[in-house]
């Protein structure tokens, strides 16, 4: 999936007039895909799109970076996230991911806060 969508960035993939007649369709093919998860196979191809397109959206989320870099954090702290939610019996990924979501973020705030922006201040000391 992800040679997909970096095929799609890579190749400059225009959505030109037809834009959301092509992302309505693979929103479609992704809904498609979540009820019948037999053809789950259309998300190699719906999903890239939609990420794609959500990627050149303009607006307020390109912002977002303004408030610090939470990125790390919900790196670092996903993965046991998600394994001690696994290991208290949750198997349904979409809980998964929005249970995880809503415990990682403010992880991430927090670490960007007091660990990684203070030490990122301290990196001129090292030169």
């Amino acid at each position: 999936m992800f040679l997909n969508s970096a095929s799609l960035y890579l190749l400059k993939f225009r959505f030109g007039k037809n834009k959301f007649f092509i992302i309505a369709v693979a929103f479609i093919c992704f809904l498609v895909g979540i009820v019948f998860p037999k053809i789950d196979t259309i998300y190699f191809f719906a999903l890239p799109v939609l990420v794609n397109a959500a990627a050149k959206i303009k607006g307020k989320l390109n912002y977002a970076g303004k408030y610090g870099d939470f990125t790390y954090g919900t790196y670092v702290f996903s993965f046991p996230v998600q394994q001690m939610l696994i290991a208290k019996g949750l198997i349904n990924p979409y809980y998964i991911f929005m249970i995880t979501t809503i415990i990682v973020f403010p992880l991430a705030i927090l670490s960007w806060k007091f660990i990684e922006f203070p030490f990122l201040k301290l990196k001129h000391k090292i030169k």
